[in-house]
C-alpha cells in the first residue's frame, strides 16, 4: 500500500511538474512565426480593403460637391471663381459652398491626403489644411496655349483627389478636351487598372462635359 501511494505521488509531481514548465523557446518560435504569416496574408487584403473604402468615398463626396457647385451655378450663374490657381488655398475655394449659403453641411475632406499646406510641399504650406479637394475652374485651363479654344471655357471646373499616392500632381489641364489625348499627361491620372495603390490623381470634370476622364465615373 505505501509503495503504490508513493508510486502515485511521483507520477503526480511528474505530471505537475511538465504542465508546470510552459513552452519551450522552440515552441515560442514556431507559434510566432505562425503569427507572422497569418498577419502577412491578411494584412494585404486589408490594406486593399482600405484603399476601396477610400475610393467609393471619394467618388461619394465628388457627387456631393458637384451637385452642390451646379446649386451655386444656378443661382449665380457662374461657378465659384478661383483668383490664384496656383497659391490660393483649397479650403478658400470652396468655402462660397458653405457661405453665406449652405450648399454643403460641411467640407467634405480628402482621405488620402494628410499633409497642410497648397499642394503638399513643404516650402508652401499654410495655415489652410491641404485635405480639402482640390477645385479649378476652366480660367486656370491656359496650359495649352491662348489660341486654344479649350482656354477659354470658364464655365468648365474640375475636382481633384491626391488618390492613394497621397500626392495632388500638377492638374490644370483637367478640364481641357485635350488632356486625354496627350499621353504626357496621362500619368496624373488615376486609373485602379494600373493596380489599386497606384499613383495619379483622382479627378471628375463637370460643367456640362458630358465624359469623365478615364478611370473614374462622373
Amino acid at each position: 500500500m505505501i509503495s503504490y501511494f508513493g508510486t502515485k505521488s511521483k507520477r503526480g509531481e511528474s505530471t505537475r511538474l511538465r504542465s508546470d514548465r510552459g513552452f519551450t523557446v522552440i515552441e515560442l518560435l514556431i507559434v510566432i512565426a505562425i503569427i507572422l504569416i497569418l498577419i502577412a496574408i491578411a494584412l494585404p487584403n486589408f490594406l486593399e480593403a482600405q484603399v476601396r473604402a477610400k475610393l467609393a468615398k471619394v467618388k461619394g463626396e465628388f457627387r456631393t460637391l458637384n451637385t452642390a457647385l451646379q446649386e451655386y451655378q444656378l443661382d449665380f450663374n457662374d461657378f465659384p471663381p478661383v483668383v490664384d490657381h496656383f497659391s490660393t488655398p483649397f479650403l478658400v475655394r470652396l468655402r462660397p459652398l458653405t457661405t453665406p449659403v449652405k450648399y454643403l453641411t460641411d467640407m467634405p475632406r480628402d482621405p488620402f491626403v494628410r499633409l497642410d499646406g497648397k499642394y503638399g510641399g513643404p516650402e508652401e504650406q499654410s495655415p489652410y489644411p491641404g485635405n480639402i479637394y482640390m477645385y479649378n475652374t476652366g480660367a486656370a485651363n491656359f496650359g495649352e496655349g491662348v489660341t486654344d479654344p479649350n482656354s477659354r471655357l470658364q464655365e468648365r471646373f474640375s475636382l481633384h483627389s491626391g488618390g492613394p499616392d497621397g500626392v495632388i500632381d500638377f492638374p490644370y489641364y483637367a478640364f481641357s478636351e485635350n488632356f486625354i489625348l496627350q499621353q504626357r499627361h496621362l500619368v496624373f491620372v488615376y486609373s485602379p487598372t494600373n493596380g489599386t495603390r497606384s499613383a495619379g490623381d483622382i479627378i471628375q470634370r463637370g460643367g456640362e462635359i458630358p465624359n469623365p476622364l478615364p478611370g473614374f465615373g462622373s
